[in-house]
């Protein structure tokens, strides 16, 4: 008898356990990353792009007289802890002077029809002084985005890649994210992108840090089962509100994320931290965020009076000035470009108005100078040079130029890669040539110089000649 009660006690505990409810479920798995080294940490293959990852660019080749073009980026780690958002190595893409737009990639295997999120982290910083001297300039964008090819290997110009929208994070990191449902063949690529194009300065430079690819649902299964599946709640479109003062507010909703709403609100995350003065980036279900801050009041404008006079039309502004540089190797340092001294390679001038950057050129050492910069408007500019690194300039580095139409103004940088080498006598006149609209140059003063000195030294002899006479003349009338 006791034994049949034993028997009964464990049945029962053994029905119970299968039909009740655990009380300590663990929590759910966190989302996989199907990237191989989402980090980019090291290694870098050839030191250029993280392990794991490809790099593309475009190239349209230099188009003189514009900024209008493309050329390949530099690539390669980054280490400096103020320039890395999470580990101890970030990628860096830049350029100094010339417009550039590339990225890094990565082809990866996906489920067919899982719903995708990449994202990645970026930062831009973009000025003619060097980093932690002076902030990026915030007019000279970089046009990040990231985006996701969903059905194969691609190239960054196969139709089909769906992009995110553009950020432009100056001396600050901001994620940027887009998603896409990957197709049949079961292999998606993804891409970061940043573009220079019609920008110059020193520095162009984009770090891309801490990237991730997870699937944000489960991919449909066609196995039956006994009941018809539940559909899966569709995430609500994120609707940013403008407040009365210009603010813009935002009700969180299940399934978003700091980076979403800012991307959605044209925000920053650092912005809608700042303003909700949060420490990191959880957020709650129903909690109401400011996502932007209040601008100021519209300025009213005046209304037209009855009877405007209409505007004359403005005349033609003439673009017919020119400014031309070249670089030469200055080996006895005497800040003078002469016979047999050859152009100097990895020299970059940078053409500026009173406004903005208005063009540059590298010098290869190789191609026939001076280099051109045609097409300009009368008015103030400034030529800076920049020598190669190991290279001392002799002569200036910046000149101020003032053009009228039709006039050319023609620089030439001399420089010398023997640091140690005295400076020689420096001719009177150092400013660069300027030339009348027809290319001809102005001559020198060096000619009108010699013949200066050749009139003062025959002076001197009639002079010695004609007191000789006179002593002669002398002499002779005390001997009568």
């Amino acid at each position: 008898m006791q034994v049949k009660k034993t028997l009964g006690v464990i049945i029962l505990a053994a029905l119970l356990a299968g039909l009740l409810p655990a009380t300590g479920l663990a929590a759910p798995a966190a989302q996989a990353n199907l990237l191989t080294n989402p980090g980019l940490e090291q290694p870098y293959d050839d030191g250029k792009q993280a392990s794991g990852w490809g790099r593309w660019f475009e190239d349209t080749g230099k188009q003189p007289g514009t900024l209008d073009y493309v050329v390949p980026p530099v690539f390669s780690s980054e280490v400096n802890p103020a320039l890395v958002y999470g580990g101890s190595t970030s990628q860096h893409i830049g350029n100094k002077y010339e417009p550039w737009h590339g990225g890094i990639k990565q082809n990866l295997t996906a489920p067919a029809g899982t719903p995708l999120r990449f994202c990645a982290v970026g930062r831009i910083f973009a000025n003619n002084e060097d980093f932690e001297k002076a902030p990026s300039v915030a007019s000279k964008n970089g046009h990040l985005k990231v985006g996701i090819f969903p059905n194969g290997d691609a190239e960054w110009n196969t139709g089909g890649i769906v992009w995110s929208a553009e950020a432009n994070p100056h001396d600050t990191w901001q994620q940027i994210c887009v998603e896409a449902t990957s197709g049949d063949l079961g292999r998606v690529t993804v891409f970061t992108s940043a573009s220079f194009r019609g920008d110059t300065a020193y520095h162009l430079d984009v770090w891309w840090d801490e990237a991730s690819l997870v699937a944000v649902a489960p991919p449909a299964t066609t196995a039956p089962t006994a009941a018809p599946a539940q559909p899966l709640p569709t995430a609500q479109p994120i609707s940013c509100e403008t407040r009365p003062d210009g603010s813009v507010v935002y009700v969180v909703q299940s399934g978003d994320t700091v980076g979403a709403i800012a991307l959605a609100c044209d925000s920053t995350i650092d912005e809608i931290r700042r303003l909700n003065n949060l420490t990191n980036d959880l957020i709650s279900v129903g909690q109401t965020l400011i996502v932007k801050g209040p601008t100021a009041p519209p300025t009213a404008t005046l209304a037209p009076t009855a009877e405007a006079s209409p505007t004359p039309e403005a005349s033609p502004t003439a673009t017919d000035a020119q400014v031309c540089v070249e670089a030469f190797n200055d080996a006895n340092v005497n800040r003078t470009k002469d016979a047999g001294e050859q152009l100097l390679g990895g020299v970059g001038f940078v053409l500026s108005d009173a406004a903005e950057p208005k063009g540059s050129y590298v010098t290869s050492g190789l191609e026939a100078e001076p280099y051109c910069f045609a097409g300009l408007q009368p008015g103030s500019y400034t030529i800076q040079a920049r020598p190669p690194l190991g290279v001392v300039g002799t002569t200036e580095t910046q000149w101020p130029i003032g053009l009228s139409s039709g006039m050319k103004f023609e620089v030439a940088f001399g420089g010398s890669r023997n640091a140690d080498a005295p400076v020689q006598n420096v001719p009177a006149e150092v400013e660069p040539t300027v030339a009348p609209g027809n290319g001809a140059s102005a001559a020198a003063s060096g000619g009108s110089s010699d013949l200066g000195r050749l009139a003062m030294v025959g002076l001197g002899v009639i002079i010695l000649l004609a007191a000789g006479f006179m002593a002669s003349l002398v002499f002779i009338r005390a001997r009568r």
